[in-house]
């Protein structure tokens, strides 16, 4: 009988363990997290990262629902190589979505989110649509529900309208030297968490 009690102890304990990790990646993935995407760039609810929970999902989840990434860098170190999940301090993972579009997973070690302090540091951040081609956002009208804030950085500027739970779109508002981009083109499209919230 203690054998009996101890196997089932066991079994409930794996069904629980189970049931924990399941709740980091699929958590609203039949809802919508991101109500105010634009109409032409509707592209969460289709998303194989639907399942993915900002604040909360792991880099062991980002990697078990989207596969090893096509690269995985260290900004801290852009030369050297990738030194681990575990060592890396500003690590940004990048996928091949399509010809059209790549996706990078910034984590909260190195995070462009508000978020709160005590989130550990290997916790998804937000995941960046970038483009591969130019795509002009001069006639695109932003809602309401979107506050614009200007961006000045060393090597560009860009104007960033956020929808206050998570969703942003940074277009340009100049050039860039590094590349083909234009006032008004689209530079990325992140998809993160809501402004000092933390899941759980």
């Amino acid at each position: 009988m203690p054998g009996a009690i101890a196997l089932v102890t066991i079994l409930l304990a794996a069904i629980a363990g189970a049931i924990a990790q399941h709740a980091t990646v699929d958590d609203k993935a039949s809802g919508n997290r991101y109500p105010n995407e634009l109409p032409k760039f509707r592209f969460f609810q289709t998303s194989s990262w639907r399942y993915l929970k900002p604040l909360v999902s792991s880099m062991k989840d980002v990697r078990d629902v989207l596969g090893e990434p096509q690269e995985a860098s260290d900004v801290s170190q852009f030369t050297t190589p990738y030194p681990g999940d575990a060592e890396a301090k500003k690590p940004v993972f990048t996928y091949k979505i399509n010809d059209e579009w790549e996706a990078l997973v910034y984590f909260c070690k190195y995070c462009f989110h508000s978020r709160p302090k005590d989130i550990p540091g290997d916790r998804l951040c937000s995941i960046d649509l970038i483009p591969t081609r130019r795509i002009s956002f001069k006639s695109v009208k932003f809602p309401p529900v979107f506050k614009r804030r200007h961006i000045q950085a060393v090597d560009a500027a860009w104007d960033e309208y956020s929808d206050g739970i998570g969703l942003r779109y940074e277009v340009y508002t100049t050039g860039t030297p590094y590349g083909k981009q234009k006032p008004g083109d689209l530079n990325r499209i992140s998809y993160g968490p809501p402004p000092e919230v933390g899941y759980r």
